[in-house]
C-alpha cells in the first residue's frame, strides 16, 4: 500500500470520528429531536471534519513515516523494524530515584 493511501486512510477514518463525536456533543441530552438545530450540529461537526484534515496534514502517528526506496517512492511494508530498549522506562526511574539522596528534610 503506498503511504498517501494509507495516509489517506487514517485520516479519513479520524475526520469521520470527529464529525460523530461533535455532532453526538451538540445534540443536548433529553432533547426531542423536533428541538434540535440540525443544520448548526452538521455545519459545526463539518467544520470539526475540516479541522481534523488539516491536522492530520501535520502527521499520523497510525501511519509511519517512511523514507523512499529508490524509485523515490514512499513504500509502505509489513515489515517494521523492532527496537528493544536496553532499559525499560520504569527501570531507568528506579535507577534516577536510587542515585538521588533525600535526606528526608525540606
Amino acid at each position: 500500500m503506498s503511504y498517501f493511501l494509507a495516509w489517506f486512510k487514517a485520516a479519513m477514518i479520524r475526520a469521520i470520528k470527529t464529525f460523530a463525536q461533535t455532532a453526538a456533543s451538540l445534540v443536548t441530552v433529553g432533547a426531542v429531536v423536533e428541538d434540535v438545530d440540525w443544520k448548526m450540529v452538521f455545519s459545526a461537526a463539518a467544520v470539526a471534519a475540516v479541522y481534523s484534515l488539516l491536522t492530520s496534514l501535520a502527521g499520523l502517528p497510525e501511519v509511519p513515516e517512511v523514507p523512499p526506496d529508490s524509485d523515490g517512492k514512499h513504500v509502505l511494508t509489513d515489515k517494521v523494524e523492532k527496537t528493544t530498549p536496553d532499559k525499560t522506562d520504569a527501570e531507568q526511574l528506579t535507577e534516577e530515584a536510587k542515585d538521588t539522596s533525600w535526606d528526608g528534610k525540606l
